[in-house]
């Protein structure tokens, strides 16, 4: 007897291949449904690009909070090229010793370099400065006619706040010494971001210039980073005179 009736054909499908069938769909339709609720174990691929986002990525936060900080990079921010050393034109030393002893010791090259400022925050703000309370900027500048002499001190930062000033302000004790360290009539003006050392020069020679900079001057800006670890850079130099560039880092503790 034949296997058709009439001109009907009957196709018998496998009952196995039918239950595969069912589960597939049944588990497709599950995924794209927890996908749309944002509970898909399926992620999707995320194009990588490295521009704006590799070693040289910057950070940034809303204002008010400061920077929240995603690269591991943003935590050793270069220096705009200038050094962190003792010894030599020029050092930022501490103020463990005043006058003609930290000159002395600047001149021999065995005066302590200081790196690092450390602060604290409150909610993006500021609070505080750990240590140290102040520096000293030492240079070695050339005169080479006597007569009145003026060197400027210029500070640099890429610390902006909206609130406040990023600048350390100008300290007492301010200025300039002969090449044997006998401090000299000295009259100092401007402060943060640009001080004038002038004094009187008796002969052509080597000449050292000294501006004590105070830290908590930065206490009560904002925003500024809450993250630990963050740094800011600072630069100092003087006009006209060579090897002068020096950097420290403000640095979250």
């Amino acid at each position: 007897m034949s296997g058709d009736v009439g001109s009907n054909r009957v196709v018998l499908v496998h009952p196995v291949r039918t239950v595969i069938a069912v589960l597939a769909a049944l588990l497709l339709l599950g995924l794209l449904v927890a996908e749309r609720g944002g509970s898909s174990p399926v992620q999707p691929l995320r194009n990588i690009s490295s521009g704006g986002h590799g070693a040289g990525a910057s950070a940034s936060g809303p204002a008010g909070h400061g920077p929240s900080v995603a690269p591991s990079s943003a935590l050793q921010p270069k220096l705009f090229g200038a050094t962190i050393s003792g010894g030599g034109a020029s050092q930022i030393t501490n103020t463990a010793f005043k006058g003609e002893t930290e000159c002395t010791l600047f001149t021999g090259g065995t005066a302590t370099t200081v790196s690092t400022i450390s602060y604290d925050t409150n909610n993006g703000t500021i609070s505080k400065i750990t240590t140290p309370g102040s520096f000293w900027y030492f240079v070695s500048v050339q005169v080479t006619t006597p007569g009145t002499q003026s060197f400027t001190v210029t500070q640099t930062t890429n610390y902006a706040p909206t609130t406040g000033t990023p600048y350390f302000s100008l300290g007492g004790g301010s200025t300039a010494y002969d090449g044997s360290c006998n401090p000299l009539g000295t009259t100092v003006t401007g402060g943060g971001a640009s001080t004038t050392v002038s004094f009187t020069a008796a002969t052509a020679g080597t000449y050292i210039v000294s501006v004590k900079f105070m830290t908590h001057s930065v206490v009560g800006s904002s925003p500024a980073s809450d993250t630990p670890g963050f740094s800011y850079n600072y630069t100092f130099s003087t006009t006209g005179a060579s090897g002068s560039t020096q950097g420290l880092l403000l640095t979250h503790v």
